[in-house]
This record gives C-alpha cells, structure tokens and sequence, in this order.
C-alpha cells in the first residue's frame, strides 16, 4: 500500500501533483470576491481552468466587463504557470 498525504510524500505529494498539472482551485484567485466565488461553486465550478471555458458564467454572477477580463487574465496566468509572486499553491492557500 502507497500512502499520500496533501504534502507528502516529498516529489509526489497531492499538492506536487496539482500543481504539476496546474489544477487550481478557483478560490485561489485574488481577483473574485468570496460571494463571486460561492456563486461560481454553486454553478458546478472548481478549478480556475474552468472558468476560461464558462466565461458566461463570470456575466450570469453579476460581474462587469473589466473585473471579467481581470478573472480572466488571472485564470490564464496561473494555467500557463505565472503564479502571483511565483508562489505554489499551499503558500497561496495559506496568505
């Protein structure tokens, strides 16, 4: 039996392997208020990922043009691996 914990073990931990395949979370993004993402999780939402592909969803929760393009452009950046303050994600968990 292999054992794995949220940081271990070392190399292939749960969280080395999100974020290996970049599978964020959307409640890691700076640029959503905690209600805009509950309303986002209520729409089946989880990962950042997927909020580039459901962008209606960002104009149904109520949000305007320029906080979209900014939810967007924070979405890419952590898919394409330009994380904010090039921190991982358990030190962006825990901020």
């Amino acid at each position: 039996m292999h054992l794995m914990g949220w940081d271990h073990p070392r190399g292939t931990s749960l969280v080395e392997r999100l974020e290996n395949a970049r599978l964020y979370p959307l409640t890691l993004l700076h640029s959503l208020s905690k209600k805009e993402k509950k309303l986002l999780i209520d729409n089946n939402l989880i990962l950042a990922e997927e909020i580039l592909v459901n962008t209606h969803l960002l104009v149904s929760i109520g949000l305007d043009e320029p906080k979209i393009r900014k939810v967007i452009k924070e979405c890419r950046d952590l898919h394409e691996g330009v994380e904010p303050g090039n921190r991982g994600i358990v030190e962006q968990a825990n901020s």
